[in-house]
């Protein structure tokens, strides 16, 4: 049977506030009436201004939490609601077709031989909210991916260890400020040669995972189990990439009040939507995808 256990073994923290300074953001309309926070009053910056500050955001991240052999290869985020950039994906480095399928090596000896995925919890909170909050969003979030049928094989654990990177797969890094109108985003490490090529060493034809770190927004109003918005629905849907998910549905505009929708609903969702804990069908067959055949430990 599955378990999610917490591995105690090294504390570590780091402090990463101040990784990218894009200026501050007007501050988000109020609640509308069914509960999801307008985000239209925010400037949207241009893609490039934003590929500009993920990059560096990137190499920051590299100088803190990088290994040798690792390199960051693009940026995933969820927009906030109505924010006009949806379902973007910036890439840093070359990888050829520009698609992004990056999955985890089961028994990677890059990553010890285990099979076993770990993640880690920044010691850091948002306004209104305590860590003790963060940690348990982030437990539940994760419990929800691991204890899902069809990957009972796989086994997720919590560590407390955040520096060195090399423990930790799945990094939830904490709260700052990102670009105008991006609730979270998730940064994949791959793996790659002395040369900078990426690897594929079990020629499944993904770039292997080397491992995620994910940012959210420090610009927001958090909140626990409520609609605006919901840090369990945002870390649900990174834990989502750093497991290896991309984004999914198709999204629709409503010219008549300007709200955004997406069909399928589904937590891997491009745009927040409200709050969603509890995994759809699309987002079950794409983890099922990954970790069906996922080896026993």
């Amino acid at each position: 049977m599955k378990k999610l256990a917490l591995v105690t073994l090294l504390a570590g923290v780091t402090a990463c506030g101040d990784v990218l300074d894009p200026g501050t953001p007007a501050a988000p309309e109020p609640p509308r009436a069914d509960g999801v926070t307008e985000a239209r009053g925010q400037p949207v910056a241009p893609l490039s201004d934003v590929a500009a500050g993920l990059t560096a955001l990137a190499a920051r991240l590299e100088a803190t939490y990088g290994q040798l052999g690792a390199a960051p290869l693009g940026a995933l985020w969820l927009a906030a609601p109505g924010a006009q950039e949806m379902g973007n994906t910036v890439f840093f480095r070359d990888v050829g077709n520009k698609q992004i399928p990056v999955q985890w090596v089961p028994g990677d000896p890059r990553r010890g031989g285990r099979t076993v995925l770990r993640y880690g919890v920044e010691a850091s909170a948002p306004g209104g909210l305590s860590t003790d909050d963060v940690n348990g969003a982030a437990d539940r979030a994760m419990t929800t991916w691991a204890t899902q049928r069809c990957s009972e094989r796989l086994e997720i654990e919590r560590t407390e260890i955040l520096i060195p990177a090399a423990e930790v797969d799945i990094l939830h890094a904490g709260f700052t400020a990102l670009p105008p109108g991006v609730l979270g985003l998730t940064i994949p490490f791959i793996w790659v040669m002395s040369d900078g090529m990426p690897t594929d060493i079990d020629n499944d034809g993904a770039l292997d995972y080397a491992f995620a770190v994910i940012l959210y927004s420090s610009e927001f109003p958090w909140a626990i189990d409520a609609p605006v918005i919901d840090l369990e629905t945002v870390m649900l849907h990174e834990a989502g990439h750093g497991l290896g998910q991309a984004h999914f549905g198709s999204l629709f505009r409503t010219e008549a009040n300007g709200f955004y929708h997406f069909a399928p609903m589904a937590v891997m969702n491009a745009g927040y939507t409200g709050m969603q804990q509890e995994l759809k069908p699309t987002d079950r067959a794409g983890h099922c995808g990954i970790f069906g055949d996922w080896p026993i430990h």
